[in-house]
């Protein structure tokens, strides 16, 4: 509660979570994005936004729209990556 005063609770990190599966040879030190889980899981392509872009200050609107596009399947990827690791734990 350091900032904002705000709590978080029941809080997945999708990245962590589909990091848990990767390889450990893999190249990549970096987490995966969301938008190449999205598309491992639910084969949903969206457009690729450059980091730097969201540096941009007010937010254009076209990345509120991609922001929105890319959230609104988290839910759904929160629940495929929570039941593959707790599949993987039963075993």
């Amino acid at each position: 509660m350091r900032d904002f005063s705000v709590y978080v609770v029941n809080s997945f990190d999708l990245a962590v979570a589909e990091n848990f599966f990767s390889s450990p040879s893999s190249s990549s030190s970096f987490p995966p994005s969301s938008s190449s889980i999205l598309y491992k899981y639910m084969d949903i392509k969206l457009k690729n936004i450059n980091e730097e872009e969201w540096l941009e200050r007010p937010v254009p609107p076209h990345l509120i729209s991609a922001g929105i596009e890319e959230v609104h399947f988290f839910p759904f990827l929160a629940i495929c990556l929570y039941n593959r690791l707790a599949a993987s734990s039963s075993k």
